[in-house]
């Protein structure tokens, strides 16, 4: 028989076997192989579309309303939900029977738009949906990014988890106790709500039993709930805090009950759990009986001693003997007489049906003051008989009695110490008769799973481990539950498509939350429907049809393709991406980018959807996780620059416009590149409070900005830098209810953390690297854009961003210097890797002598080197030495130079090792600017030669700093400065006092900025330097080789030139101003921390000195007459040398 003879019987079974999903997985293998044959031979052209629609809107996504003439007002107002298939090979052979009817255009296209409706419903952020979360209070679900199919839709044994929201796990251990209990369950759904605002308690435990029974998701959120129970002092619980769950039960109850409207409401409410004992004192010489009757909640039994639950209910209800000192005196009795012997004893008076017994696993040491935990063995029974401990038994023993038997219907454990541990419970489902066996559930926060009843006794009577001698178990039982075998509840557990989808016994829900539970519970089947592990496999498959029918030519069937493009990317964005550990992301954006790539006009639509869906290519390239965000950039970066190549034009590159004014930038508004940054850059005021987010979206506009002139101009345009100076410059409440806010709430945070704003300092710094500065300031971004000069590649500021730069701080200095020094990890370091430091030199450097900016940043890095705390001061001495090596005015560096001076005098510790690099570098650094002009050089000059070194390379993410400091044994141009204001710094830091590798590294800088660049030659003078590192050894012989100098050596000396003098005069004045600063008390405990040290240099100098006078011409006699020495070419004795030293210098 033909495959087509086989239509008319299959046809009708379609709808059929949609009745019975999970058994119809092999009638759909069937059908698949029929359509397939029957395909070949021509005969379903008219019915596939049709059967596929039935199929998506039937089995696959009933949830989703657009398939199934359903709008979403009316969607919200429905109670009732339809479930999809749920099996995974079942919904598999449906996808390849989806597949093999997909055989015409018309068809393919509306199984996309339908899967397109699908992944629309199940978005996450979509408004509907997270309204419908958050009263069900399963908001948090929408926040994640990586989701885990497992967690999407609750266990097979059909109930509800409970989020546990810091150490909440003993409350959700009760509530899940008394969920169980239908009766309690229904009362508490059926009590009249007139104020949710009055009745905060019962709203939400009514909403969250809702949950509970109705839900589809995993767990449900108890915020709402635990919100809601407050303390005497009106504050809501601190759910960071754990109480005692016996605590909690108590305050919980009178919560309740105080919040419910009408006597005849807490006269129920009561009954479930309360029960009456009575407490009788009972004398042997006298017939007066005292009775005093008791509410409870929970008996409180002993454990200690006691190895049963029978035993500590007889030591209950036996009591104490009152006699000696505490003998009973009976008020009754005449003249209130003494019993010698009475007992006092308790006896159960009512029992109500659910009964709570507290374990008394925690006691008090009052030996040793400390609380801690019984974990003794303690059994107790799967059913028990509580007549023998009842008041009518008690007090007539003989008398026959009728049983009162209650079965376990919960366990509540505790596994841990007295001072932490965790709260779990172990329950009994309601069975449908007393026959069956019970089963028993774990309810464990989140995790509802099966619980093997044979195991209860290991699991909950505690004891010693069943390994060796290891000690207690930490875990036992901690509150029972019995029911009344006569009141016990019976239900149905109701199956559905092989999951157990409903808990027994379901009772009225109220309609309100009814309807509110009903849509989050399409969201939550439609979301685990969609990560299903085939359903990626299957929109691949469809792609792969559309790319088979439009070939390499684009434009052919434009709606196919652009609904086929969308569906591609809502797919990689809702499903593949997030979900966890998916292995398939990779081939399917790889087969999006040789799509995109087989011709320009489907790399255009690429790229403009995703500048037209700004929100899916955030998640994609930004949200995503580390794994794969940076692969999908890459690959969308391929598409990118396969376009800007093959296709200037659609690209978006409109080329150089020139005109009488200049020239500019000319672009495409709707090409693909302007359309995907301005669609990115309205992005900014949703990335939210985390940090990778902050770092990654700059990070990826550095990345665009690297690729040419064109993407900087546009970055321009689009206001990037204006929007990275505001980021860097203002404060909150500048920035309150701007896009801007949650940025600057980031750098404002109290905790030690750095701002993640390390790529926004590298994309000022690309920006303004493209700024020439002194262009006239445009008033918007359109005519900075038309301000771009073709021959020096620059942009001018606007008048905003202008204004940004000089922007002040507590109006004293410029916000943007300390912003972009705290900001960013500061190295001690001038060189490639410190990008801020590069931001600042580069900045200077385009600055005029004149320039007020310059000015501006000057006195803002002397109030910071002045004011800062130690914890900052290297990262502004680092900006300090910066500026000084690239600021063009000497007058500037020279005040720099006595500002940290002075500060080093002040501050000691880690700072004291900021100031001593701060001088050892400005000691060898050079300033090719002041250089320049020394040596006759104007500015421009300067500046052209230089232009070369400062260049922006647009191929890579930062720009090399040209290093221009000098090697260690030349001198550099401020080398006199800082020899001149050496007495001040060096003093300060040889006498810091908490820091001695600070004093030991100052000495090795103090030799080696005077004696490695010591104009004379002298055997054995490099040794000097090679000690730098090691700094004085203290050893006199090698020093004193250089007093042997040869008539003939001493002839070979180079003249002595004003720098010397400068040098032996500092030599002093450091000698000098140490010893007379210190008390004699200093100088007697700072013997061996700085004399000592200093006499190694002090002999070092004298043999210097005695250098520079043996010297012939005219600078000796210049040094000889400024001194005050009057020898001739003798050197001087030890008397006289000694003298010259502590004489007080010029």
């Amino acid at each position: 028989m033909a495959a087509a003879g086989y239509m008319p019987l299959l046809d009708p079974l379609v709808p059929e076997a949609m009745q019975y999903k999970t058994k119809a997985r092999e009638f759909f293998d069937v059908a698949l192989y029929i359509f397939q044959r029957s395909r070949e031979n021509g005969l379903l052209v008219e019915e596939s579309l049709a059967l596929v629609k039935e199929i998506f809107s039937g089995l696959l996504f009933p949830c989703v309303p657009s398939l199934n003439s359903m709008n979403e007002e009316n969607m919200t107002e429905c109670t009732t939900v339809e479930i999809p298939v749920l099996d995974e090979p079942t919904r598999h052979e449906l996808h390849e029977l989806v597949l093999a009817l997909s055989s015409d255009i018309r068809t393919i296209l509306t199984v996309i738009k339908m899967s397109l409706d699908a992944l629309d419903m199940g978005k996450y952020d979509s408004k509907a949906m997270f309204k419908s979360l958050m009263c069900t209070g399963n908001a948090r679900e929408s926040t994640g990014w990586q989701i885990d199919r497992s967690d999407g839709i609750r266990s097979g044994t059909g109930y509800v988890g409970i989020t546990n929201l810091s150490n909440t796990c003993y409350m959700n251990s009760l509530l899940s106790q008394l969920f169980m209990n239908v009766d309690f369950r229904r009362f508490m759904l059926s009590a009249r709500v007139t104020s949710p605002e009055d009745q905060p308690l019962v709203t939400e435990a009514q909403r969250l039993f809702a949950n509970m029974q109705d839900s589809y998701a995993k767990f449900t959120s108890s915020a709402a709930f635990a919100n809601a129970i407050t303390g005497a002092d009106g504050e809501a619980i601190d759910v960071a805090v754990q109480m005692d769950v016996d605590e909690f039960f108590v305050q919980l109850f009178d919560l309740w009950e105080s919040q419910l409207l009408t006597s005849e409401d807490k006269d129920r409410f009561r009954k479930f759990y309360r029960g009456l004992y009575v407490t009788q004192i009972r004398p042997s010489d006298c017939p007066h009986v005292s009775e005093k009757m008791e509410h409870f909640t929970a008996l409180q039994l002993e454990v200690r001693g006691k190895g049963s639950l029978e035993e500590s209910l007889r030591a209950y209800v036996e009591g104490d003997v009152m006699e000696g000192e505490n003998k009973y005196q009976c008020t009754q009795c005449e003249g209130g007489r003494y019993s010698d012997y009475a007992v006092k004893r308790t006896c159960l008076k009512e029992i109500p049906d659910s009964l709570i017994l507290h374990l008394k696993r925690f006691d008090y040491d009052l030996v040793k003051f400390v609380r801690h935990k019984v974990n003794d063995q303690f059994e107790f029974p799967a059913r028990i008989d509580m007549s023998p401990y009842k008041l009518d038994h008690l007090t007539n023993p003989d008398a026959p009695k009728e049983q009162d038997l209650f079965d376990l219907a919960g366990i509540l454990v505790h596994n841990g110490t007295a001072e932490s541990g965790h709260y779990y419970s172990f329950i009994r489902e309601r069975s449908t008769a007393p026959s069956e066996p019970p089963t028993w559930l774990e309810f464990n926060d989140t995790s509802v799973t099966d619980f093997d009843p044979g195991l209860i006794g290991t699991s909950c009577f505690g004891g010693p481990l069943l390994q060796g001698n290891q000690g207690d178990k930490r875990f036992s039982a901690y509150m029972l539950f019995y029911e009344r075998v006569s009141r016990c509840d019976s239900g149905a557990s109701m199956l559905s498509d092989g999951m157990q989808m409903t808990p027994s016994m379901k009772v009225q829900v109220p309609n309100p939350i009814r309807t509110e539970i009903a849509t989050a519970n399409r969201y939550y089947l439609t979301r685990y429907c969609l990560f299903d592990p085939d359903f990626p496999m299957f929109i691949r498959q469809l792609v792969e049809k559309v790319r088979v029918w439009t070939g390499d030519e684009g434009g052919k069937l434009p709606e196919l393709e652009d609904t086929t493009m969308e569906l591609l990317f809502k797919a990689l964005d809702r499903i593949v991406a997030r979900t966890k550990d998916n292995p398939t992301l990779f081939d399917m954006v790889d087969i999006l980018v040789e799509w995109a790539c087989t011709n320009e006009l489907l790399a255009y639509k690429a790229i403009a959807f995703l500048g037209e869906h700004p929100d899916v290519a955030l998640n994609l390239m930004i949200r995503n996780s580390s794994k794969h965000r940076y692969g999908v950039q890459k690959r969308l970066e391929t598409i990118l620059l396969d376009l800007r190549e093959k296709d200037p034009t659609l690209y978006g590159m409109g080329g150089i416009a020139h005109s009488s004014s200049g020239s500019s930038l000319a672009f495409q508004k709707n090409g693909a590149f302007p359309k995907f940054v301005k669609g990115l850059a309205g992005q900014l005021s949703l990335l939210g409070p985390v940090d990778r987010l902050w770092e990654d979206y700059f990070g990826l506009f550095l990345k665009l900005a690297n690729i040419g002139d064109f993407e900087t101009g546009l970055l321009f345009y689009y206001g990037f830098l204006g929007n990275c100076l505001y980021i860097l410059t203002r404060d909150l409440d500048d920035a309150h209810s701007t896009k801007f806010e949650t940025a600057i709430r980031l750098i404002q945070r109290k905790d030690k953390r750095l701002p993640p704003f390390k790529n926004l300092i590298q994309l000022i710094y690309h920006l303004l690297s493209c700024i020439d500065i002194y262009a006239s300031s445009a008033e918007t971004n359109e005519e900075q854009r038309t301000s771009y000069n073709s021959k020096s590649n620059k942009f001018g500021l606007t008048k905003k961003e202008r204004t940004l730069l000089s922007i002040y701080q507590n109006d004293d200095c410029l916000a943007f210097i300390p912003r972009i020094c705290e900001w960013y990890e500061w190295k001690a370091e001038l060189d490639d890797s410190n990008i801020s430091a590069g931001l600042l030199s580069m900045l200077v450097q385009q600055l005029r002598p004149n320039a007020r900016l310059l000015s501006e940043i000057f006195h803002t890095l002397k109030i910071l080197v002045r004011r800062t705390t130690s914890a900052m001061i290297h990262r502004y001495v680092v900006a300090a030495a910066v500026f000084c090596r690239v600021c063009p005015r000497e007058d500037m560096v020279n005040d720099i130079i006595s500002e940290v001076s002075e500060e080093s005098e002040t501050v000691g510790g880690q700072a004291g090792r900021a100031y001593l690099w701060f001088f050892e570098q400005l000691g060898r650094l050079r300033n090719e600017r002041i250089d320049a002009s020394t040596r006759g050089k104007t500015l421009k000059q300067y500046q052209m030669q230089n232009s070369e070194g400062t260049k922006v390379d647009r191929g890579t993410e930062s720009t090399p700093i040209k290093s221009d400091s000098a090697d260690s044994s030349h001198a550099g141009t401020f080398y006199n400065l800082v020899i001149a204001a050496a007495p001040v710094w060096g003093i300060a830091l040889l006498r810091c006092d908490d820091d001695p590798t600070t004093r030991e590294n100052t000495v090795a800088v103090l030799e080696t900025l005077i004696f490695s660049h010591d104009p004379p030659s002298t055997p054995g003078g490099d040794s000097v330097v090679s000690k730098r590192k090691a700094g004085i050894d203290g050893r006199r012989d090698e020093d004193s080789a250089a007093l042997n100098i040869t008539a003939k050596q001493k002839r070979e000396h180079a003249e002595v030139n004003y720098e010397d003098i400068v040098r032996a005069r500092a030599i002093r004045k450091i000698f000098y101003f140490g010893l007379v600063s210190c008390t004699r008390a200093q100088r007697k405990q700072m013997n061996k921390r700085f004399f000592l040290p200093m006499l190694g240099t002090v002999e070092r100098c004298s043999q210097w000195i005695i250098k520079l006078l043996e010297t012939e011409g005219d600078q000796a006699e210049i040094l000889k007459k400024m001194e005050g020495i009057q020898a001739e070419d003798e050197c001087f004795n030890d008397e006289d040398l000694c003298n010259w030293w502590q004489s007080e210098p010029y």
